[in-house]
C-alpha cells in the first residue's frame, strides 16, 4: 500500500511525476541490466556466473 501511494499519489510523497518515477524505477532497471550484461559476458568467456552466489562463507 505504501509503495502504491508512493508511486501514484503526488500529494503524499511527491514522486508521481516523471522525474519521481525515473528516480524510483531507474536504478532498478540499471541494476538488472548490469547484472544480465555481466552474466552474458561471463557466459561467453566460459565462467559460470551463477556459482558466484551459490555459497556464502560463514563468518
Amino acid at each position: 500500500m505504501t509503495f502504491y501511494q508512493y508511486v501514484t499519489v503526488p500529494a503524499i510523497f511527491g514522486f508521481a511525476s516523471n522525474f519521481g518515477l525515473q528516480l524510483i524505477f531507474g536504478p532498478i532497471i540499471v541494476l538488472f541490466a548490469t547484472y544480465y550484461v555481466a552474466r552474458y559476458i561471463n557466459q561467453r568467456r566460459g565462467v559460470k556466473f551463477d556459482l558466484i552466489f551459490k555459497e556464502i562463507p560463514p563468518e
